[in-house]
């Protein structure tokens, strides 16, 4: 079970603390920040610090810093996951999204990034996200 890298509430994650804690993953961090940018941030806590990705007071995702990983952590509506689900070019998705647990929220998904392979089939998953909101 991976754990949070940052579970002292007095603590909040600055870029350096992000660095040493993400190591070779911090530049899909930064990405993914980047690919991001027209929406807001702001770091929350509960039992750990995890950034909140948001337009106007909706999530798009919770990043969850891990040591050498992170997760991409997020609610998607029904009609976002209907339609993955029917997207030829979503296949690899297929089986997690017919299998995620529906919540008040919507479907939980939670993408794990800790090599360049995760990074980018969690690049595409935003990018196929983000026009729906």
């Amino acid at each position: 079970m991976r754990e949070n890298a940052f579970t002292d509430k007095t603590q909040i994650p600055n870029d350096q603390m992000l660095k040493d804690s993400l190591g070779e993953c911090y530049k899909y961090y930064k990405l993914i920040m980047e690919q991001t940018e027209n929406f807001d941030n702001k770091w929350t806590y509960y039992k750990a610090y995890s950034l909140k990705v948001f337009r106007k007071n909706k999530a798009l995702f919770y990043f969850c810093p891990y040591t050498e990983s992170f997760s991409i952590n997020m609610a998607i509506r029904e009609k976002e996951r209907d339609a993955f689900i029917n997207d030829n070019d979503m296949y690899i998705y297929k089986e997690m999204l017919q299998n995620a647990k529906k919540y008040n929220e919507g479907y939980a998904v939670i993408l794990y990034i800790d090599d360049e392979q995760s990074y980018n089939e969690c690049r595409y998953f935003l990018d196929k996200l983000i026009p729906l909101r």
